[in-house]
């Protein structure tokens, strides 16, 4: 997959969310392991002066629009249906594109509180992507687990068997098989991850993973925030999470 002749070069986005910059050994950090960062760091070019913003859905439609948030914010948790993306421009330019991971910009609201902001955002089909295997395409109330037994929504269609599998292993192992299948042609793939995000649960690497049953897939079709997500996290499995997402 290297660059050759005159050959457009592929371009691999990650993001993380919600992964403080003191988690990192190359930052600095102590309390995580962080082997694999901390070589990219020694090996490529780290930005020391840089600024995001600090939440997630505000740092992700920035990032996909080139755009500070008060010029195309219409709601926490929505991008505007007729933004334009990076996927749009690079699809424009004769790339290929995916994106795996973390979408929730559709619709954020569950249907007690501020109903009439539900279904506004950008779907995920007109994002400007070819392929997508992406979390909380839809309403929140559906969104369910993103890490273990994961609600995932793949090119038009929720996976199925998904249960005591890994959200973050399966969007890139649909990374990995997407870069294989076009390799010929240049790509785009951006992968807004689900980790570091809470809910702070335990990964394939934690002992308690196998017995774990995630919380936000017993309160499917909730009607308040406080249905949806009234249970509480484990500060201990951030750890996990830090070094699994390394």
């Amino acid at each position: 997959m290297a660059v050759t002749g005159n050959r457009r070069p592929n371009i691999v986005l990650i993001m993380s969310d919600d992964l403080g910059y003191e988690a990192i050994g190359a930052n600095g950090g102590t309390s995580y392991a962080t082997p694999v960062l901390d070589g990219m760091a020694a090996a490529g070019i780290r930005f020391e002066n840089a600024h995001v913003q600090p939440l997630c859905t505000p740092t992700r439609v920035q990032l996909m629009t080139g755009k500070y948030n008060f010029r195309n914010y219409i709601g926490f948790g929505l991008i505007a249906p007729d933004e334009v993306t990076f996927g749009h421009l690079f699809s424009d330019a004769g790339y290929r594109t995916c994106i795996a991971g973390k979408w929730q910009l559709h619709s954020y609201n569950p249907p007690d509180e501020m109903p009439e902001a539900r279904s506004t955002g950008q779907r995920i089909e007109d994002a400007g992507f070819d392929e997508f295997c992406v979390w909380h395409a839809h309403h929140t109330e559906e969104k369910g687990s993103r890490y273990k037994s994961p609600i995932i929504y793949e090119n038009g269609k929720f996976l199925e068997n998904m249960e005591g599998k890994y959200g973050e292993d399966i969007f890139a192992d649909y990374i990995i098989d997407f870069m294989e299948r076009n390799q010929d042609e240049p790509f785009f793939v951006y992968f807004p991850m689900a980790l570091t995000h809470r809910p702070l649960e335990p990964t394939p690497d934690s002992p308690e993973f196998d017995d774990f049953v995630p919380p936000s897939n017993l309160t499917l079709g909730a009607g308040t925030w406080a249905e949806l997500e009234d249970w509480d996290d484990d500060a201990r499995y951030y750890k996990d999470m830090v070094e699994y997402h390394d």
